[in-house]
């Protein structure tokens, strides 16, 4: 069973002009050239590494009058909240005042004596949650 599917698997390699095929004879050397290829398609030169700290904010509104685009620039954490939909840049950063790192944001919301509604009112304060 397992030899047939590595035989339907090995048929379905595409045979185009520049395009990389290669006819595997078991699972085995299959799943090592899959394994290879995926390898191969990470490490492309042409991508840009990911980090922990990679975050994209294509599609967040920061106004052009947003006197404070350097510093969002600058701020792996502050771009982040920049990031979140719906968050407008004015609230993330009065939220990055606030809290300056997300171990502090964390630390308040991870808290299990206090209600999801004292929460709500420690990071937005003035917000009515009932």
């Amino acid at each position: 069973m397992v030899l047939e599917q590595a035989k339907v698997l090995s048929k379905l390699t595409i045979n185009f002009i520049k395009v990389h095929s290669r006819h595997c004879v078991d699972e085995a050397e299959l799943a090592e050239h899959v394994a290879g290829l995926t390898y191969s398609l990470a490490s492309c030169q042409f991508r840009n590494k990911l980090t922990g700290l990679s975050v994209n904010t294509n599609g967040s509104l920061i106004p052009k009058s947003c006197v404070d685009k350097d510093m969002i620039k600058k701020s792996p954490w502050l771009k982040a909240l920049v990031a979140t939909p719906k968050v407008q840049p004015l609230f993330a950063i009065a939220m990055w005042k606030k809290y300056p790192t997300m171990k502090s944001l964390l630390h308040v919301n991870m808290d299990p004596s206090k209600s999801v509604g004292d929460k709500i009112s420690f990071i937005f304060p003035g917000f009515n949650a009932g």
